[in-house]
């Protein structure tokens, strides 16, 4: 194996690594560590709603949402990544599994569809510069994440 093959299989661990980090950081409400997935000047929209700009807007969206649940499961695979240098792009399938308990009972809401990223490598390693989910399906009670 050459070294720019070897070079590939690393940046392809670090890139899923970075991205099931974001997964296991939402699920486990660490939100500090959902911010230094992302670069400085990241820009994230999930579905149609505005952009988010930065870090910390990140984390404070996806922190206002999740922390009224009383637990969420977000599950990814089918990596898909294309790394030139030190930028790359990839998509990945998503499951996100949202629970709530209700007056009524337990709502749960599942969303399903592909994320879609830019990264940059730097000093600090792989960073998402741009993130868009692209949701395809949903079941359940959308009341869960209200």
């Amino acid at each position: 194996m050459s070294e720019a093959e070897l070079q590939d299989l690393l940046d392809h661990r670090a890139i899923e690594d970075l991205l099931v980090g974001y997964a296991t950081a939402l699920d486990g409400r660490h939100w500090e560590r959902l911010g230094a997935i992302f670069a400085p000047n990241a820009r994230v929209r999930y579905g149609d709603r505005d952009w988010l700009e930065g870090p910390e807007a990140v984390a404070s969206y996806c922190r206002r949402v999740l922390e009224r649940l009383d637990l969420s499961q977000h599950r990814i695979g089918t990596f898909d990544i294309k790394v030139v240098g030190d930028t790359a792009n990839s998509s990945c399938y998503f499951a996100a599994e949202h629970v709530r308990t209700l007056g009524r009972g337990v709502a749960r809401y599942t969303v399903g569809g592909t994320y879609r990223d830019l990264l940059e490598r730097g000093a600090a390693g792989w960073r998402i510069t741009q993130r868009e989910l692209e949701m395809s399906w949903t079941d359940g009670d959308p009341e869960a994440l209200r």
